[in-house]
């Protein structure tokens, strides 16, 4: 199936347009026929997860996590739409 939205719920420290930017999915877009980013599959989630939690943890997030997700077909049955839920947690520094 393809994706028809995605959304973060919880943070507050980076915008949805930047984390969506580290995932592996996309919505539809003018290239994703060519890099099928957006067509849904669990490993791509996996791995898009993955990447966010790097992220937060390369900006000194340590106790950041993914709470949830779901994924869950458009009214219309045809799309999906995905919602994340984070805790972003304390930023950590080493001085």
């Amino acid at each position: 199936n393809k994706i028809a939205e995605i959304h973060f719920h919880g943070n507050h420290l980076f915008s949805e347009f930047r984390l969506k930017r580290q995932l592996n999915l996309s919505t539809w877009g003018l290239f994703t026929w060519i890099t099928k980013k957006d067509q849904f599959s669990q490993e791509k989630l996996d791995s898009s997860l993955e990447a966010v939690k790097n992220f937060y943890f390369e900006h000194g997030y340590l106790k950041f996590k993914v709470e949830k997700t779901d994924v869950k077909l458009s009214e219309n049955k045809k799309k999906l739409v995905i919602d994340i839920y984070v805790h972003e947690g304390s930023r950590y520094r080493i001085k």
